[in-house]
């Protein structure tokens, strides 16, 4: 099994915990809280935040740890028993590890060879001022508690003895380790990997586009290759070439990869509403509603100055080009709501011209009875 521990100098909870819960590759049902009272995802991220809160803000001390607990797959047992093995050993390493913190875990089983949980723990225990703290000594001798907490616990899981094995029975690859670290310890410089690995580490955190992470691998002197499934990174000052998995960076890398759909996403939704912005300001409802006023003043008050105005305005803008049409054509040409108008404006003025004749009538017969 393998287990490993990435500090976080900004309280990024809730990219974590989003690229932990993305979809397809996290089995929701072995999720897990430890501490916490809300089960929801704002109610979880507000806890770590509050609790991020009471922490001193100090340039370069940590706010939270993303922690990964790795298996290999057992061809024994069925994925489900495996998940639950695997649960019950990532609870024990969180009473070891972080007892008092707060702590979300949540299953990952894209991987065809393994499962793993990814962990976030709180810097400080809950209700805590201060971080919480431990030597590296301290870290290695829980994760060899674990390691062996599993081999006898679940020896059908047959997970190979990596923490606590005997220097004797190391492979190729872990004696070429050695020599790097008595190189270290000889000279007390980090080796090539080691340096890869941090410079990678930086980019990996640093970048938010893909454009921008080739801008980073560039200034750096790092080209990477892919050959078949494998990813690896070309150190152009050393001419010394590193895989990805070797580096034990793939989780980063993955996050990184995530960052990079997620702000995709942000910009392709910013860009839409931008579009939205370049329409025209007046709203459909507003002119719609201009419009009604404007037919009530013509019924009611009989004031046409505002259809005197639009038909200026579209002879300006439109000079006439054609003859006149005749006065049947217009009327055929003109849409219902402007003939419901014109008709009945001809019926007031016949309505007026009608009482005008009655008054004229009138004050004639009067003056004949007067004579």
């Amino acid at each position: 099994m393998i287990i490993k521990s990435m500090s976080r100098k900004q309280p990024s909870f809730e990219q974590l915990y989003d690229y932990i819960v993305r979809d397809h590759d996290n089995d929701r049902a072995f999720n897990f809280t430890h501490n916490h009272f809300g089960t929801n995802r704002d109610d979880i991220l507000d806890e770590f935040i509050q609790n991020a809160a009471l922490l001193s803000k100090r340039k370069g001390c940590n706010y939270l740890y993303h922690e990964v607990i790795s298996i290999t797959r057992s061809k024994q047992l069925s994925e489900q028993q495996q998940k639950e093995y695997l649960r019950d050993i990532v609870q024990q390493y969180i009473n070891e590890r972080a007892k008092d913190n707060l702590v979300f875990a949540g299953l990952h089983d894209e991987k065809s060879n393994q499962l793993h949980y990814h962990l976030i723990i709180s810097a400080n225990a809950v209700q805590a001022t201060r971080r919480h703290y431990f030597s590296q000594k301290k870290f290695d001798s829980i994760k060899r508690n674990v390691e062996t907490y599993t081999l006898e616990r679940y020896p059908e899981l047959e997970q190979a003895k990596l923490i606590t094995q005997d220097k004797s029975t190391r492979s190729t690859s872990q004696k070429s380790s050695n020599k790097e670290g008595e190189f270290k310890r000889r000279t007390g410089k980090k080796t090539q990997k080691e340096h890869m690995q941090d410079v990678l580490k930086d980019i990996f955190q640093q970048a938010s586009t893909s454009q921008e992470f080739l801008q980073l691998l560039e200034t750096n002197g790092i080209e990477s290759y892919i050959r078949g499934k494998t990813i690896g990174f070309h150190n152009l000052d050393t001419n010394r070439k590193h895989r990805l998995t070797t580096l034990g960076l793939s989780e980063e890398y993955d996050e990184m990869h995530y960052r990079f759909t997620e702000s995709a996403q942000q910009t392709n939704t910013s860009t839409g509403e931008t579009m939205k912005k370049k329409q025209p300001d007046q709203d459909p409802i507003d002119t719609a509603r201009e419009k009604v006023g404007d037919t009530l003043k013509e019924w009611v008050a009989g004031d046409f100055t505002e259809r005197d105005k639009n038909h200026r305005r579209a002879q300006e803008k439109e000079p006439q080009q054609e003859p006149k049409k005749q006065e049947s054509t217009k009327q055929h040409n003109e849409t219902l709501e402007e003939k419901v108008i014109r008709q009945r404006k001809e019926q007031a003025e016949k309505r007026y011209s009608e009482k005008d004749r009655t008054k004229q009538q009138n004050r004639g017969k009067d003056k004949n009875l007067k004579r």
